[in-house]
């Protein structure tokens, strides 16, 4: 799999941001949500249920979360697509500023389970061979375009914060 991608500075930058101005961290959140739309737009489009091995329309069971358990309902595509999420973290602990997930169990085993299991083989049978069969291909097809309105953003923030400084000097 491919190495995630990194723009240097960004945490660093909202992390100012929100010292100096939290409502223009939220703004920033909302900037980021919009540069990152088409893809976890083309992300979603990949959900449809005419798509799913039939076995995934049943009720699944639970699946084990520490020391509880979590359903796992069937598999649709409004809850797969639901299911894609942003998640901005910009705390130190955090490898990545932003991430873009798949929350939903079923849509996130339906992305990456793997051969030797009969689920599994179902869904390679249907989209082939790949450690990922919707969020990372969908990913890699966009990311340049992310990185490049990213950068632009971040290099806007950095402006901002230096106004803000200077009028508050």
């Amino acid at each position: 799999m491919a190495k995630t991608p990194e723009i240097e500075g960004v945490k660093e930058a909202v992390r100012a941001l929100r010292k100096i101005d939290p409502e223009m961290r939220k703004t920033f959140n909302a900037n980021v949500k919009a540069v990152v739309a088409p893809m976890t737009s083309a992300m979603q489009s990949n959900y449809d249920d005419m798509r799913f091995p039939s076995g995934t329309k049943r009720k699944w069971g639970t699946q084990a979360v520490g020391a509880k358990a979590r359903k796992i309902n069937p598999l649709t595509a409004a809850a797969a697509k639901r299911g894609v999420r942003v998640k901005i973290d910009t705390s130190r602990k955090s490898g990545a500023a932003f991430t873009v997930m798949q929350t939903n169990p079923g849509a996130a085993i339906f992305d990456m389970a793997g051969n030797g299991t009969p689920l599994g083989e179902a869904f390679t049978a249907k989209f082939g061979r790949s450690p990922s069969r919707v969020m990372w291909p969908n990913a890699e097809v966009h990311l340049p375009d992310v990185r490049e309105n990213l950068v632009e953003l971040i290099e806007e923030i950095e402006k901002d914060i230096n106004r803000e400084i200077q009028r508050r000097s």
